[in-house]
């Protein structure tokens, strides 16, 4: 039965993520949707890995640990959507300081995305090797690298995409390097405690 639940939630997640690429055509941002690394990442890396820790852990936390889980999600993945909202560029998910209907899709895919990936650093199921962590914590940071458009960046360097009104120098970007840098930091200094716990 999990094999089914891990495969409903990452088909769900998937179908969450291409309803946000509609919501941004709707608007006339179908490309700039496109365009963004971390829509791909939600997709590729983020959706199958939702699946995987469904399938894996299924009903492992108690309704107490997601409820602490989804309000840390919530506040944290608020704090970023208010900080993506103040860009004065408009892109498919924010739009003159607010929150466009992709921005608030994206936003509630978030929340219990976050939620159950803090859950396996902070409340990691018993019996479960922590080795399991490494994987995860390397698919995250590879998330991260399309999210901060890293890849995109690469990609119009080589001229393999073309340059619209709404690019900037990813490569150059100092915030995106600062994210990338926090959340290797995070993403390691976590995945050490989880495998000092179980040593």
């Amino acid at each position: 039965m999990n094999r089914y639940i891990g495969i409903i939630v990452c088909l769900v997640s998937m179908s969450i993520v291409l309803s946000q690429y509609w919501a941004a055509a709707r608007r006339g941002f179908a490309r700039n949707f496109l365009k963004h690394g971390g829509m791909w990442g939600d997709f590729l890396i983020v959706s199958p890995l939702l699946g995987l820790v469904a399938q894996r852990f299924g009903g492992a936390w108690s309704v107490n640990e997601w409820s602490v889980a989804l309000t840390v999600s919530a506040i944290v993945s608020c704090g970023m959507a208010w900080m993506w909202a103040k860009d004065p560029t408009p892109s498919s998910h924010t739009s003159g300081g607010h929150q466009t209907l992709a921005g608030w899709i994206h936003l509630g895919y978030m929340i219990p995305s976050l939620a159950a990936i803090g859950l396996l650093y902070f409340r990691l199921p018993h019996g479960i090797l922590a080795s399991f962590i490494v994987p995860v914590s390397a698919a995250l940071m590879l998330h991260m690298v399309f999210g901060t458009h890293m890849v995109m960046g690469l990609l119009i360097k080589w001229g393999l995409v073309a340059v619209d009104s709404s690019d900037r120098d990813y490569l150059r970007d100092k915030g995106a390097w600062w994210t990338l840098g926090v959340t290797a930091a995070l993403l390691a200094g976590m995945t050490w405690l989880v495998l000092a716990r179980s040593s």
